[in-house]
C-alpha cells in the first residue's frame, strides 16, 4: 500500500502539506527558495530473518524501490508465513 503528498517548505519558515486528501491547498504568496519533497506512505511485507542486522538491510532495500527511506518501524510480525510487516515513509525528489 502506498500514499503520498507533497512538502513543500518555503524559506525553511513555512510548511505545507498539499494533496494528501485529493483536495490540495498551498497558499499564493511570492516563493522564495521552493523546495518540493514528494512523501510517499509505504506498507509492505519483509521475509523475518533471525539476524536483525540482516533484517534492518532487507527492510530498507524493499523501502527503497519506494524511494529515499526516512523513517520506518515493524508493525507486525507473521510468524506463521515468516514475514513481517513494515511501514514507511520515503521520499521522492
Amino acid at each position: 500500500m502506498v500514499g503520498n503528498g507533497i512538502l513543500i517548505s518555503i524559506n525553511t519558515k513555512y510548511f505545507y502539506l498539499v494533496d494528501f486528501s485529493g483536495v490540495g491547498y498551498i497558499s499564493s504568496f511570492e516563493f522564495i527558495n521552493l523546495l518540493i519533497m514528494i512523501v510517499d506512505f509505504v506498507s509492505t511485507k519483509v521475509d523475518l530473518t533471525k539476524d536483525t542486522v540482516e533484517l534492518c538491510k532487507a527492510i530498507e532495500i524493499e523501502l527503497e524501490k519506494y524511494g529515499e527511506p526516512l523513517r520506518w518501524a515493524v508493525t507486525a510480525v507473521d510468524l506463521k508465513n515468516g514475514k513481517v510487516i513494515v511501514e514507511g515513509v520515503v521520499t521522492n525528489w
